[in-house]
């Protein structure tokens, strides 16, 4: 059985990117819509079909150790564990270079901080080897 795509439309008035412009003044939340890379990986597709639903949290971590890229952005789903009692955390997939790139140095920092992260839209069906998945982010400036 396949699985309808969850649709997603981003508000009137957000970037066509889906990324929009960092405000500056401190204090100040902002929204910011992206998709996830490396979501094929790993039985991360398997992952995705069983767990991944429109607006699942998802928590942002910095890996900075990671091999290949160490700017990396992991996104982690809570997926619910040992009858639903214990969340567990596993990666899905990690944020796009082009959007990494401008948030990590930020978030190492401390200036920027991530208030709430979602998932809002979710296309993985069982044929499917790369799940896509977008993310809705709010962000901070501290």
């Amino acid at each position: 059985m396949k699985r309808k795509a969850e649709a997603f439309r981003a508000p009137s008035g957000a970037a066509s990117s889906w990324a929009s412009a960092v405000p500056v003044s401190t204090g100040t939340p902002y929204t910011v819509w992206v998709l996830l890379a490396a979501t094929g990986y790993e039985e991360r597709s398997q992952l995705i079909q069983r767990h991944c639903r429109v607006g699942s949290t998802v928590a942002l971590r910095r890996e900075r150790d990671h091999p290949h890229d160490g700017e990396a952005i992991a996104a982690w789903l809570r997926c619910p564990s040992l009858f639903g009692l214990l969340p567990r955390w596993r990666r899905i997939g990690y944020v796009k270079a082009s959007h990494k790139d401008r948030w990590a140095a930020r978030l190492d920092e401390g200036s920027l901080q991530v208030e709430r992260a979602v998932v809002c839209s979710c296309y993985a069906p069982t044929d499917c080897e790369v799940p896509r998945i977008s993310l809705q982010i709010e962000f901070r400036h501290v």
